[in-house]
C-alpha cells in the first residue's frame, strides 16, 4: 500500500483521498445550500402556509410568493394563500416587492408579480378579500401592483 509524506509522517493514501472527498464534498454542500432560498419554488398545495393568517394552502389560483431577505440576507420564499393576505402584510411591514409571483384564476399558471393584472371581484377566495390575478387585461378595472398597493385600505 502507496503513502504519502504529510509533516515528516508516513499518511495510506486512503486517509488522504477520503480528506480530498470530504472537503469537495462540504464544499458542494455549502454551494447548494448558499443557492437554496435563491430560488422559486412553487408553493406545495396543502404543506405550505400564508405567513399572514396561517392557513394552508389549498387552491394555486388565489395564491402569491414573494422572496424576502431575512436579517442576515439569506433569501426565502415567502407564501400567501389569499391576494388579501399578501396586500395586508406588504401593508403592515412596508415591504418593497422586487420578484414574485401570482397565479392566473383562469389558467394556474404562474405570472411576474409585476406583470400580473389585479381585480377586486366577488369571487370567493380563501380569506374572503374578492382579489385575484389574470396575466391578461381583461377590463378597464385591472390593475398593477403600484396601483393596488396605492389604493388599497387594510380591513381591520
Amino acid at each position: 500500500m502507496g503513502r504519502a509524506v504529510f509533516k515528516n509522517k508516513q499518511v495510506p493514501y486512503i486517509f488522504v483521498g477520503c480528506a480530498v472527498v470530504f472537503i469537495l464534498v462540504y464544499i458542494a454542500w455549502i454551494k447548494v445550500w448558499d443557492n437554496a432560498g435563491s430560488q422559486f419554488r412553487s408553493p406545495r398545495l396543502g404543506i405550505d402556509s400564508c405567513i399572514h393568517c396561517g392557513m394552508i394552502l389549498n387552491d394555486i389560483r388565489f395564491a402569491v410568493a414573494i422572496q424576502e431577505s431575512d436579517k442576515r440576507g439569506n433569501m426565502h420564499n415567502v407564501y400567501f394563500d389569499d391576494m388579501g393576505c399578501f396586500f395586508n402584510y406588504v401593508h403592515q411591514h412596508g415591504k418593497h416587492i422586487e420578484k414574485g409571483l401570482a397565479w392566473d384564476y383562469e389558467t394556474s399558471q404562474p405570472v411576474d408579480l409585476l406583470k400580473v393584472y389585479f381585480y377586486n371581484t366577488h369571487i370567493q377566495t380563501p380569506m374572503a378579500s374578492g382579489w385575484i390575478a389574470r396575466e391578461e387585461k381583461k377590463s378597464a378595472s385591472a390593475l398593477r401592483l403600484s396601483k393596488v398597493l396605492q389604493s388599497f385600505h387594510p380591513r381591520p
